[in-house]
């Protein structure tokens, strides 16, 4: 499989965070409607949106970083990859703004509010420009990417229908991570942990869809991830980490859990 990097440039606002895990979701989806799904779920990874040239900063011990302050680091969530394989100094990003944004059900027939007006609020979230990777098959590429730039023209996660989660590519480009000796790992999208394998992480809790009209399990299987960010010590070099889980609720249900890995310097001690 052969590695991607995608520039987005972001075209409104959004309200479902762009994980790599809800991405594959939504590819699926797109896919599903002239392609047989199982052709194609283990045939592509794709990360987390995150800022443009960066990555997460690991998710490390304080003792791990030139950081003498544990609330100067948690400013810090982002580094650059050269930084990553180097030194390990993250640095302060402006990658988002939330804004709370008040609104109310109107009914459709009259155009008025109802009787009880219950206004509700949304939190809506604006990016600066960004960049994901792919990676994929090559004979897959072209119609993962159309329809990566379906979804940015309808809309990605909540609301999309109303305009939010819009969202256009700008470069598309083949990349390689710097080839360094190491055994440590960064994590750019959620994945289920091996069980004797070591990871530095913060769970991600992600709960599937269902649906009674065509779900043979009504409830939904909560299902424990590690989230982007996370560090992992592998014996061996490795370009994907993770499987892709089924959904034994609905048929042909996937969810991606696993990773791209960036190579990055091994973790040490002061």
């Amino acid at each position: 499989m052969k590695l991607y990097s995608l520039n987005i440039t972001p075209l409104s606002s959004f309200l479902t965070i762009p994980k790599g895990d809800i991405l594959y979701g939504q590819i699926l989806s797109f896919l599903a409607f002239k392609k047989d799904v199982e052709e194609f779920k283990e045939d592509f990874v794709i990360s987390d949106m995150m800022p443009f040239n960066y990555f997460y900063r690991p998710n490390l011990p304080l003792e791990h970083f030139n950081e003498e302050y544990k609330k100067e680091l948690r400013k810090k969530k982002f580094i650059t990859l050269k930084s990553l394989q180097t030194d390990l100094i993250p640095e302060k990003v402006y990658f988002e703004k939330k804004d709370i944004v008040i609104k109310n059900s109107i009914n459709r027939l009259t155009f008025t509010t109802s009787n009880g007006f219950d206004p509700f609020s949304i939190e809506e979230i604006n990016y600066t420009k960004m960049w994901m990777f792919l990676m994929c098959k090559e004979n897959k590429k072209e119609i993962l990417l159309n329809t990566i730039e379906k979804i940015g023209k309808y809309g990605f996660g909540k609301k999309s229908s109303i305009g939010k989660g819009l969202f256009r590519i700008d470069e598309i480009k083949e990349f390689k991570f710097n080839d360094i000796e190491t055994s440590t790992y960064l994590a750019i999208s959620p994945f289920v942990k091996e069980k004797d394998d070591k990871v530095y992480y913060e769970p991600y809790v992600k709960f599937g869809k269902y649906g009674l009209n065509r779900a043979k399990n009504p409830f939904k299987k909560p299902i424990i991830l590690c989230d982007s960010g996370s560090v992992i010590k592998l014996n061996s070099k490795q370009e994907v980490y993770g499987k892709i889980l089924e959904n034994g609720s609905i048929e042909k249900s996937y969810t991606q859990a696993k990773t791209i890995l960036v190579p990055m310097k091994q973790s040490y001690n002061k």
